[in-house]
């Protein structure tokens, strides 16, 4: 397990990081569209390993119709999305742990404290939370996939 200095943050240090694990509240929406357009960006044959996780997983559920609906219409299948809760093996599996809001941060780190320093807010190089879409209707999920998908691109380029 690699503990990142204060002083490395935002280095080339990120390059060494295959194994990432995105992490939302139920794992319905904003982690699995971020896990599936880090797949697109970031995929399986050049090593990277991804998946996603909530800290209150609705375990078992797909994603929200509205998440596969816009993947979809930029040519990415999440249908077969199944959520999962983030617990002590995930916690310690995964190289880095994006959670899309610092609140989740902050609880990763203190119910898995072998994580700190693993774990970095997706929206870190924006200084930003990702508002949850849940029951806000196709235009916040929309809203939600255009900045996750800036989000990602800022990640892709310190990881590759």
């Amino acid at each position: 397990m690699l503990i990142l200095p204060a002083t490395l943050a935002g280095s080339a240090i990120y390059r060494m990081f295959k194994k990432i694990l995105v992490v939302c509240t139920a794992n319905i929406c904003r982690s699995p569209m971020a896990e599936f357009l880090l797949k697109e960006k970031l995929p399986e044959s050049e090593g990277y390993i991804i998946a996603s996780a909530g800290v209150n997983a609705l375990v078992g559920k797909g994603a929200d119709k509205h998440v596969v609906e816009v993947l979809n219409e930029h040519g990415i299948d999440a249908s077969n999305h199944c959520a999962t809760q983030i617990d002590q093996l995930l916690a310690t599996e995964f190289e880095l742990i994006l959670p899309v809001e610092l609140g989740h941060q902050r609880w990763i780190e203190k119910k898995f404290p072998s994580s700190v320093g693993r774990v970095q807010r997706i929206g870190r190089w924006r200084d930003c939370d990702i508002p949850d879409p849940y029951r806000r209707g196709r235009k916040a999920f929309d809203a939600t996939y255009d900045l996750l998908n800036d989000c990602v691109d800022d990640w892709v380029k310190r990881l590759k």
